[in-house]
């Protein structure tokens, strides 16, 4: 059987589901059934092996995002928190309000609030962060925390608030991962074009504004109101 090696436009390539790679084949194994993840190009085309084979995350270009979830007021703050995840490092996250994840499937796990890792400062942790987080400690997973209010700065520039991890040069300078030139670009059409969170239900991903436009449509939300309809609801 002749297997199919291929990128599948309008999709995240990290984010495919099986149908979508029908008769694509692991280029480790062979084989066909099972989640999938891009793991570089052969004569121009996408391929694609299992997360066992390679090694590497199933979602490999996403943030778990956890922390207080046990109220709808917490669960917006969360979401927030996701939003400005992927605004200022450009990638995918998804909110866990649950301790269904499987940590493993992640590039990392960020937890917001009282951490295992950063003590809690008096705090209790909510459940759902405390399991999560002590499953990505016990599988080596990369656990982030955000930096300290004082730590915030303005990217110099652009002015995009850098909240979540500041990045200054040799010289003190803070400049954002655009900015820098190394944030890694539309998670749908893979273009390396300047992009915009977009919420995708269950999280945000990073998008130019072609594929967020239409993405917005897929999905009416809150979180991916249009420019001119911020303003309208705040007006």
């Amino acid at each position: 059987m002749a297997h199919t090696f291929g990128t599948i436009p309008g999709f995240d390539a990290n984010n495919l589901t099986p149908a979508q790679l029908d008769g694509v084949a692991c280029v480790a194994c062979a084989g066909e059934d099972g989640d999938m993840v891009p793991v570089g190009h052969v004569n121009g085309s996408q391929v694609f092996a299992h997360p066992s084979c390679t090694g590497t995350p199933l979602y490999a270009n996403t943030l778990l995002v956890t922390g207080p979830c046990s109220t709808p007021a917490e669960v917006a703050d969360l979401t927030a928190v996701a939003f400005d995840v992927t605004d200022q490092l450009g990638v995918n996250t998804i909110v866990a309000t649950s301790t269904s994840h499987f940590v493993r499937d992640f590039a990392g796990v960020l937890v917001v609030g009282p951490s295992l890792t950063s003590g809690t400062k008096g705090r209790q942790m909510d459940i759902v962060a405390a399991v999560l987080e002590a499953e990505a400690l016990a599988h080596r997973v990369p656990v982030i925390v955000p930096q300290a209010a004082t730590e915030t700065a303005s990217c110099d520039a652009c002015g995009q608030s850098q909240t979540i991890a500041t990045v200054r040069n040799h010289h003190g300078e803070v400049f954002c991962r655009d900015c820098r030139g190394d944030a890694p670009g539309c998670s749908w059409c893979l273009e390396d074009d300047e992009t915009e969170p977009v919420y995708t239900g269950t999280g945000f991903a990073p998008m130019c504004a072609p594929c967020a436009d239409v993405e917005k449509v897929r999905r009416p939300s809150p979180w991916n109101l249009t420019t001119s309809e911020r303003a309208a609801a705040h007006a």
